[in-house]
Formats: C-alpha cells, sequence, structure tokens
C-alpha cells in the first residue's frame, strides 16, 4: 500500500460509492499512523479528526491521475510527499496516548509539554 491515500474505491457496481471511499480512506490513515487494529477505540478517532482537518496553509492536496492516490505539495519548499503533512504530528498525538496508557499520572500530559 502506497503512502497516499486512494481518493475513488468502486463498489460491486462500478460506482464510487461515498461510503467506502471514507472508510478505506480512514482505514488507510490509521496505518499511517501507525494505529493497530487493537487500539480503534482508543485512537481511531485521531485518524477520523485528521483525515477531515485542513492541511497547512502552504501545503495542497493532489490527485496522482494514473494512481488515484492523494498527494501533498509544499509550495514554499517545492516538495511533494505522498504522506499527509499532519501525520508526524498526529503519531506523536498517537504515541503520547499510549504512553498515558501505560503510565498514567494526573499530571502526565503537563509533564510532556517540555
Amino acid at each position: 500500500l502506497k503512502n497516499g491515500l486512494k481518493r475513488c474505491v468502486a463498489g460491486n457496481d462500478g460506482m464510487a460509492n461515498p461510503l467506502l471511499d471514507e472508510s478505506h480512506a480512514i482505514a488507510a490513515f490509521k496505518q499511517q499512523l501507525g494505529i493497530h487494529l487493537s487500539e480503534e477505540q482508543e485512537f481511531g478517532w485521531i485518524a477520523e479528526v485528521g483525515i477531515q482537518s485542513p492541511l497547512p496553509p502552504r501545503w495542497t492536496a493532489h490527485s496522482d491521475n494514473s494512481s488515484g492516490f492523494v498527494y501533498y505539495v509544499d509550495h514554499d519548499r517545492q516538495v511533494s510527499s505522498w504522506e499527509n503533512p499532519l501525520v508526524p504530528f498526529l503519531r506523536r498525538i498517537v504515541e503520547l496516548g499510549r504512553n498515558y496508557l501505560k503510565c498514567y499520572s494526573a499530571g502526565y500530559f503537563e509533564e510532556q509539554k517540555g
């Protein structure tokens, strides 16, 4: 599976199915974020919110005509990537959540700000 998310998935009748598109896109985004099936209840929402979040101002999303996968362009640096620019930040949120569940403390998030 490429890092880019596929924009359009056809159903059994060959027509694009928006619900199927969304569920496949979210599943692929969970995979990019490293969210395992056993963690979906705790962290699945991060992928759902992340995929709907606006990109940073200098970034735009485009669909590759030959594959249908989405790629991202950073217009300031003039580079493109298959990875959504939010992925590193969202991975960090997942990592913080995992650590929080392992060693809960009332001041955990304050301790992580440093």
